[in-house]
């Protein structure tokens, strides 16, 4: 049966990604080593030297210091030092000359010292594994949206959805004028501007399916479904896919589905018929045929209705209702070739080979303006064979 195309999906929007910082590369640098403690050159006197040896042994608080000592303090190293950590500092740590101490620390000092450090550190680390966990759960946050799959397009052409329109405007002219190849670039060229647009793919479905091409057909409209879930028509056609493809079981599920979501929908009534035909349902078939044709479709679709509803009369052996069925359905097309072929085989069962003769004949004329050269060979040698015999 005809397919009909659904409305085009909005657009989904991309988001854009947030830039990292870049991070300090400042160090603290080394102090130069203490200048050692050297005479002025002159001789020394010796009643000062034993002062200051006395002083040595009384004041232990006060260090001795060289002239140059003043301009350039440093400390001596600790021994069993801690490496610098890989963070910076802060610059409480960095510490300039002028704060810097020239006496040798004492144990207490040196666990002061070493306590402060281990402070500082901790807090150095503490505020960057606090900001790791802010991004963390922010990223966590954008994946779980349901625009997820778009942050990470890098690089990749964000849709264009009334470009996506114009081919599909142009495919579907292409196809009315049968032009179905023709037609299948344009809804190409629609789905790489706009890969969820399901209209794109239903079209491009029906293109292929016109082709001969039921399984493409299938792979179109199953891609459609994912994008708009609900649309009686993409099930309405999968069903006359599968039917195609002679798999009825999958036709009677898809043909169901259409109806539940659209009871309105004389095709997906005439797919789901079908169907059930073929499963041996005759009598739900005919309920089904009599309800699209009760919903008056345009006259194309109420033609096949009767069509095949005159088909499942004559596999009842209701010739005559199959006769009435054919005729109407001519009468709302009269260049249908299948339904005056149908008519000349109920015709001839009825022994009426000279109506026969002219409904078979006149099948295989349209047949041949079709391009449709196997059926028209049919139906000409059978009527050839009924001339014979009525000779």
């Amino acid at each position: 049966m005809p397919e009909t195309p659904a409305s085009s999906p909005k657009p989904l929007s991309l988001s854009d990604t947030p830039n990292m910082g870049t991070p300090d590369d400042s160090r603290p640098r080394e102090d130069p080593s203490l200048p050692s403690d050297a005479s002025n050159g002159r001789t020394p006197d010796d009643s000062r030297a034993r002062e200051a040896i006395l002083q040595r042994l009384f004041n232990l608080t006060e260090p001795e210091r060289s002239p140059d000592s003043e301009r350039s303090p440093h400390p001596e190293p600790l021994s069993g030092a801690e490496t610098a950590p890989a963070f910076p500092r802060s610059m409480s740590e960095v510490r300039s000359v002028s704060e810097a101490s020239a006496v040798v620390p004492s144990k207490a000092q040196s666990n002061m010292d070493r306590i402060r450090r281990s402070a500082s550190n901790y807090q150095a680390l503490i505020i960057p594994a606090i900001l790791l966990a802010a991004i963390v759960g922010l990223l966590a946050a954008v994946l779980s949206s349901t625009n997820r799959s778009n942050w990470f397009k890098f690089g990749q052409t964000p849709a264009d959805p009334a470009a996506a329109q114009r081919f599909n405007n142009d495919g579907l002219r292409k196809a009315q004028a049968g032009y179905n190849k023709e037609a299948i670039e344009d809804y190409n060229q629609a789905i790489e501007k706009n890969s969820n647009d399901a209209t794109a793919y239903l079209n491009r479905g029906v293109a292929r399916h016109k082709l001969g091409d039921a399984g493409a057909a299938i792979r179109d409209y199953e891609q459609a479904l994912k994008l708009d879930p609900n649309s009686a028509v993409l099930y309405s056609n999968l069903s006359y896919a599968y039917y195609d493809r002679q798999n009825y079981d999958k036709a009677l599920e898809a043909g169901n589905q259409a109806v539940a979501l659209d009871g309105n929908f004389a095709q997906a009534h005439i797919n789901l018929a079908n169907a059930r035909a073929k499963k041996g349902d005759n009598d739900a078939a005919l309920q089904d045929y009599a309800q699209a044709i009760a919903l008056r479709p345009q006259a194309l679709i109420l033609a096949g209705a009767y069509n095949n509803r005159g088909n499942v009369q004559f596999a009842l052996n209701r010739t005559r209702e199959a006769i009435g069925d054919y005729n109407q359905a001519i009468r709302l097309n009269s260049n249908y070739a299948d339904a005056y072929y149908n008519l000349g085989l109920a015709q001839q069962a009825l022994n009426d080979r000279r109506a026969a003769i002219r409904s078979l004949q006149t099948a295989a004329s349209l047949y041949q303006q079709e391009n449709k050269e196997s059926l028209q060979r049919a139906a000409t040698d059978r009527a050839n064979a009924l001339q014979r015999d009525n000779s």
